[in-house]
């Protein structure tokens, strides 16, 4: 089973920070994702890995106190791909240009809203 960490990230706006991931990712290649995220690696707690990811994929340096541990989750609904996720969210006075995007994995960001979001689901680009 995969271990993985996921962040949704919030500006003081009330917007949420969206990866386009690039086309050479295995998994959703150009597609939309969340904030950052990643695999944990041995030794890593899931807060250890969500900094260490936030850091290689956006460049921005969060404090782990500034992390919210929103849940657990686990999705077997593919035998093959099993994953056990832990959520966490971070709020800040974030702009895009603060932002450096790791380029071999993130092909760009923006911040919307949750109503943009909604809409977006299922749309590719």
């Amino acid at each position: 089973m995969k271990e993985t960490a996921s962040l949704w990230l919030m500006n003081k706006s009330g917007e949420f920070l969206l990866q386009f991931r690039s086309p050479n990712m295995r998994n959703n290649p150009n597609t939309w994702g969340n904030g950052a995220g990643g695999g944990i690696d041995a030794g890593e707690t899931s807060l250890d890995a969500i900094v260490r990811e936030t850091r290689e994929e956006l460049g921005l340096e969060i404090p782990p106190q500034d992390f919210v541990f929103l849940g657990e989750f686990f999705d077997t609904s593919n035998p093959d791909r099993e994953k056990h996720l832990w959520l966490y969210f971070a709020q800040g006075d974030w702009k895009i240009s603060d932002i450096k995007i790791q380029e071999s994995e993130i092909t760009k960001v923006k911040f919307a809203t949750l109503s943009e979001i909604k809409e977006m689901i299922g749309t590719p680009i």
